[in-house]
């Protein structure tokens, strides 16, 4: 499937989730409520964000160190760039990007690197389960929230969160269990490619070697409960600079005290970039308005508000991030469709 086509569904999706959106808020109504923020808050929330990508940066250096030191510098670059990618193209392109401009520089496996990047993603989704487990905790408690609400089969946010939620969980425990025992695999792979030539099932089986070398961070507990705070940290960074834009709308119009607010919002945003991990869509453009849009209404916000607020929220976290990769590219020795190119042959072979 060539890159047009796969944009072109990608956008189909992404369409199908937004018209979604507006029919549940209100096209009119929610452009009318974006008009009525107060873009100045914007200024502090981009601030926090650059904040968030840098600690990022940090995060993926300390997974780096169990294979090789990486500057600082080279490897917000190479995020920036394949955040801005990811922005524009589907099916998370930018991690190409990722891998290309990292091992341009250091000559790391493509595959080693690939295991480090999904150590990250999946310290994110872990980070954002806890967050969605410990606030709805809370709320149940406070009663806030209704238990009998988690056995509606109708809430679709309820459902959806639980479905994703033991999905994260089992995929984290198959990639620890897999990091502390590869043989296992290995041994797996031999069986299932066992009628292919040797050639070709070595080649597989190297590929498989070099991927688990960058999995290693997760053997220890030490280092995972370092990554898993440093998570915490650029959630939270992000949780601020979301909560920042709710009063750049007025608190009046979420219906809730500030210190509940804040709690709703960080559930939100774990929803919200919970629902990006569909592939297709560019930038997680629909699937992210629609699932926090609902959160915020379930919790009583309404529904225009609702809108607004998550469309001004992925514009903050969509534009500075996409203008700053593209300038990267455009002021770098190769061009877009060079990195895209090239990006693309390093996928094809180690």
């Amino acid at each position: 499937m060539n890159y047009f086509l796969k944009t072109i569904i990608g956008l189909l999706i992404s369409a199908s989730f937004m018209v979604v959106f507006f029919y549940t808020s209100g096209f009119q109504e929610v452009m009318n409520s974006l008009l009525s923020a107060k873009l100045i808050y914007l200024i502090p929330a981009i601030f926090l964000y650059f904040i968030s990508l840098y600690i990022r940066t940090l995060r993926w250096q300390y997974i780096l160190k169990t294979i090789i030191n990486v500057k600082t510098g080279v490897l917000f670059k190479s995020i920036v760039i394949g955040y801005s990618t990811n922005n524009i193209l589907p099916i998370r392109l930018g991690e190409l990007i990722r891998l290309y401009y990292v091992s341009k520089i250091t000559q790391i496996s493509k595959s080693t690197i690939l295991g480090t990047i999904i150590t990250e993603r999946i310290m994110d989704a872990i980070t954002l389960v806890s967050y969605i487990a410990i606030i709805l905790s809370v709320f149940i408690s406070l009663n806030l929230i209704k238990l009998e609400t988690f056995y509606s089969t109708g809430n679709f946010i309820v459902s959806a969160m639980l479905i994703g939620s033991i999905s994260i969980l089992i995929i984290f425990s198959i990639l620890i269990w897999v990091a502390k025992e590869p043989s296992i695999m290995k041994n797996l792979l031999n069986k299932i490619f066992s009628k292919i030539s040797q050639i070709n099932k070595n080649k597989i089986i190297d590929i498989y070697n070099l991927f688990i070398i960058g999995l290693l961070v997760l053997k220890r507990f030490s280092q995972l409960a370092n990554m898993f705070s440093i998570s915490v940290l650029i959630w939270l960074f992000e949780c601020f600079l979301a909560y920042i834009l709710v009063l750049s709308f007025g608190l009046e119009h979420f219906n809730n005290n500030s210190v509940v607010l804040f709690f709703i919002i960080i559930l939100v945003v774990s929803v919200a970039n919970l629902a990006t991990t569909i592939p297709l869509t560019q930038g997680g453009i629909g699937p992210f308005e629609l699932g926090g849009s609902l959160t915020l209404i379930m919790f009583g916000v309404d529904a225009p508000y609702a809108g607004a607020f998550m469309i001004l929220l992925h514009a903050l976290l969509l534009i500075p991030v996409t203008a700053l990769g593209l300038l990267f590219i455009f002021i770098g020795d190769e061009s877009f469709f060079e990195v895209m190119k090239n990006s693309s042959k390093l996928a094809s072979h180690e």
